[in-house]
């Protein structure tokens, strides 16, 4: 027999942690499913977090020990290469305003396990799960979804909130999300060590009013199409020594 809840939240990032929060904050009785073993560590992207949002859902946020150290937002810079025609298009977004001091970037795998013991100190349980199916309720005349199934057995709620990524297998089984091979893609993430003084050189880095450097580029993106979608990031912060550099293709495309 499934386990009975009030509300199941698939997946413990900051939307996940954030509704199962409040939720348990309510004294709902919540299950928060989590397919990693540690919260964030299968995170590719998404290394940017608004400050004021993380800090209004969950105080202490922004003097929290995973903060230290990471560069601040100075700009976005996103490129996209058409058809490979040698053609780019791009926009760029420049420093000075204060949406731009609040963005800092950060580890997910630190963050989200962060976010996850606060839902958890609110009342939330925590289970390591791959939820891979809905359980559908047959006996009204409307068909809702009434819970989940996993690899580690199945949960019911007359709620279920899915937070689990752009590629869920949660939103595909319920009918929200009808992804196919062709909207899948392969991420694989480099994380480099490096002389801090070196990289922050490389950089060109400045230090801002509250001693916090700021990268004048953060995140440089690059995107292609045809005949491969791919894209790729790179971030550097020169406080840790530490350069981050993700690369994406389009399964359909690998042979």
């Amino acid at each position: 027999m499934a386990a009975k809840y009030d509300l199941i939240v698939v997946g413990a990032g900051p939307g996940g942690c954030t509704a199962a929060k409040f939720a348990a904050q309510k004294k709902l009785k919540v299950l928060l499913l989590e397919r990693a073993k540690n919260p964030g560590e299968k995170n590719m992207s998404g290394s940017y977090l608004f400050r004021p949002i993380c800090e209004e859902c969950f105080p202490g946020f922004k003097d929290a020990e995973f903060n230290k150290g990471m560069p601040r937002w100075g700009g976005i810079d996103f490129r996209w290469a058409l058809d490979n025609d040698e053609k780019v298009y791009g926009m760029y977004m420049g420093p000075g305003s204060d949406t731009m001091r609040d963005q800092h970037s950060v580890f997910r795998d630190e963050t989200d396990d962060w976010f996850t013991k606060q839902a958890v100190k609110a009342g939330a349980e925590i289970k390591t799960a791959l939820a891979t199916d809905v359980i559908w309720d047959t006996k009204g005349t409307e068909k809702r979804v009434m819970g989940v199934v996993t690899d580690a057995g199945s949960f019911e709620a007359p709620i279920t909130v899915d937070a689990s990524g752009l590629h869920s297998l949660i939103a595909n089984r319920a009918g929200l999300a009808n992804w196919t091979k062709d909207k899948i893609m392969l991420g694989l993430k480099y994380i480099y060590k490096v002389d801090p003084e070196v990289l922050r050189k490389r950089m060109q880095t400045y230090k801002d009013t509250d001693g916090v450097d700021v990268d004048w580029g953060v995140a440089p993106m690059l995107c292609g199409s045809n005949p491969d979608h791919f894209g790729c990031h790179a971030t550097g912060m020169p406080e840790r020594g530490i350069v981050s550099i993700a690369y994406y293709l389009s399964l359909i495309h690998i042979s």
